[in-house]
């Protein structure tokens, strides 16, 4: 299975590959783990397995500036809730970083808020 397949195959957001964050090692972890398990109905665990990839590598803040809208972006907010407590104890993680998460934060509320309006 090619990369871009299986990342659409697991709701990957595209900007996992527009932002470079899915390395050919990484999809190779996972595709192992995949043809071992051939688990279509729990996506989320690979995408949550991808974010703690980069979470063990101690990644630089231009990293967890991408990975903290990937989370946004994200179909299952409660595992990107988690992975944003992880993303906080990271040790490049500053007040800018917890600015852009507030802000993205406020903005998906309010996305959230006019779905409700247009309804």
């Amino acid at each position: 299975m090619e990369k871009e397949h299986f990342l659409m195959k697991m709701h990957f957001p595209i900007e996992w590959i527009t932002f470079n964050l899915y390395p050919d090692v990484l999809f190779k972890n996972q595709i192992n783990l995949y043809r071992e398990d051939n688990d279509e109905e729990s996506s989320e665990h690979y995408r949550n397995g991808a974010f703690h990839w980069w979470i063990r590598r101690n990644p630089d803040k231009d990293t967890l500036i991408k990975l903290i809208n990937l989370t946004f972006l994200d179909l299952e907010q409660l595992m990107a809730d988690d992975v944003r407590s992880y993303i906080i104890k990271c040790e490049a993680f500053d007040n800018d970083l917890k600015e852009l998460m507030k802000e993205s934060y406020i903005s998906r509320l309010y996305s959230i808020a006019s779905m409700r309006d247009n309804s």
